[in-house]
């Protein structure tokens, strides 16, 4: 038989968890969003930053046999470094695009 029999506290406990995960992680990328008031951001792009971050976390934590607590926690403070990881990402390659010491170009000539 196709179906397979579901354990309704599993499946309700397995909600609860990623409910939390989320939580958290919106709560860090919030707590970020405190810190810098003056900064005018996107406040959907920082949330979906700070839960990718925190659920991408709180997977390779658990993977990696760490506690759901101590996960719970990481994803918190990825939430909180998500947006800001992205930020300075983002600038590093505008930084790369523009070649202020022209290695870029050095680099093409073959000098």
């Amino acid at each position: 038989m196709p179906w397979r029999s579901i354990d309704l506290a599993d499946f309700f406990q397995s909600v609860l968890e990623w409910v939390i995960v989320v939580f958290l992680s919106l709560f860090g990328g919030g707590v970020r969003s405190c810190l810098r008031p003056d900064e005018h951001r996107k406040t959907v792009a920082m949330a979906m930053v700070s839960i990718f971050a925190g659920v991408i976390t709180y997977k390779i934590a658990r993977a990696g046999g760490c506690s759901q607590d101590l996960s719970a926690g990481l994803a918190g403070l990825a939430g909180l470094a998500g947006d800001e990881l992205c930020r300075s990402i983002l600038k590093l390659g505008s930084a790369i695009r523009d070649d202020p010491l022209g290695f870029l170009d050095r680099m093409r000539r073959g000098k």
